[in-house]
């Protein structure tokens, strides 16, 4: 009993004494880390304050850059307006300055397209049609789908052309236009010239070829004369039509082009004459409205044969080669 009484107070007083050690121990860390607190807020603080320095530097800077782009824009809108106000015065002056120069032109449409060359093309891609247009002219194509070309209109600063192919390809017709005249052509399956027709402004000229493109009839008029000639194969020329002035002539050739036949019609007056190989009159026929003469000469061109027939007088004369009249008999001298 009186070891229990010693120890327990024994006990108590260690543990008393264990605790003011443990507490006088701790003492000092408490307060170490209210040290530390207190000097981390003041870094915090001065931090901050750092911080919204900037954030207050910034923002004044922000609002000078404001007001200067502000400024900026200003002095650029009052520059762009005035710099419209004067292409538009200068849009003005030149356009009033060429209404004043030249004749007015009409002024673009909405919707127009303009290019160099136009193609239109099937569902297979092909072309079919070719607007187009360069130095020499504006032309317009229509190709078939073979890709031949089946008709042509151009158009220059001088002349104007339409034309029309066949299935090879090959012109068939043309119709052209230069100047003062007009030409219109035909040619044959294989592209060769059959037929030609123009027109000039005091003449006209009709051609007709073969399949050789060699002219085998020609017919041409103008203010002077009218005439029609017919060639053969060789491009002889074998008859010839003519009017002229008021007469009229038709002329018959030989193979050889020289004249056979000639029949004249004047306006008081006729001849018709038969010529030889050798282009010389052999029969000549004379008629007016008062006398009809006929004469047959012979190669040397003296007088055979002479009638005269008018109102007053019929006579026949007969004469030989040697110039010497045969009949009528000469009667002798008393």
């Amino acid at each position: 009993m009186r070891k229990l009484l010693f120890w327990v107070p024994a006990g108590l007083l260690c543990v008393a004494v264990a605790a003011t050690a443990f507490l006088v121990i701790r003492m000092p860390s408490s307060q170490a880390l209210a040290v530390r607190l207190d000097m981390d807020m003041q870094n915090v603080r001065k931090e901050n304050q750092a911080l919204k320095k900037k954030v207050d530097q910034l923002e004044k800077a922000l609002q000078e850059c404001d007001l200067g782009r502000r400024a900026n824009s200003a002095r650029i809108r009052t520059a762009v307006s005035g710099l419209t106000r004067e292409i538009n015065l200068a849009k003005k002056t030149f356009a009033e300055t060429a209404a004043a120069a030249q004749p007015a032109e009409p002024q673009e449409q909405a919707g127009v397209i303009e290019a160099e060359r136009f193609v239109l093309r099937d569902k297979d891609n092909k072309e079919r049609a070719v607007l187009s247009v360069d130095e020499h002219g504006a032309t317009l194509r229509f190709i078939d789908a073979n890709g031949r070309n089946r008709m042509e209109i151009a158009s220059d600063n001088d002349s104007e052309e339409l034309r029309f192919f066949g299935p090879n390809g090959r012109e068939q017709m043309a119709l052209m236009a230069d100047g003062g005249s007009v030409a219109l052509k035909f040619s044959d399956a294989n592209g060769k010239k059959r037929m030609g027709l123009a027109a000039g402004k005091n003449s006209g000229e009709l051609r007709f070829l073969d399949a050789d493109e060699k002219e085998r009839m020609i017919l041409r008029t103008s203010k002077a004369i009218e005439e029609l000639r017919f060639f053969d194969v060789k491009q002889k020329e074998r008859m010839r039509m003519r009017s002229a002035k008021g007469a009229e002539e038709l002329s018959f050739f030989d193979v050889n082009n020289r004249k056979r036949i000639w029949l004249f019609a004047g306006k008081d007056s006729g001849e018709l004459s038969f010529m030889d190989q050798h282009s010389g009159q052999r029969m000549r026929m004379l008629f007016d409205d008062k006398f009809l003469g006929l004469r047959f000469l012979a190669p040397n061109n003296r007088e055979l044969i002479g009638l005269l027939i008018d109102k007053e007088f019929q006579g026949l004369r007969l004469q030989r080669l040697t110039g010497k009249v045969s009949w009528p008999p000469r009667r002798p001298k008393k």
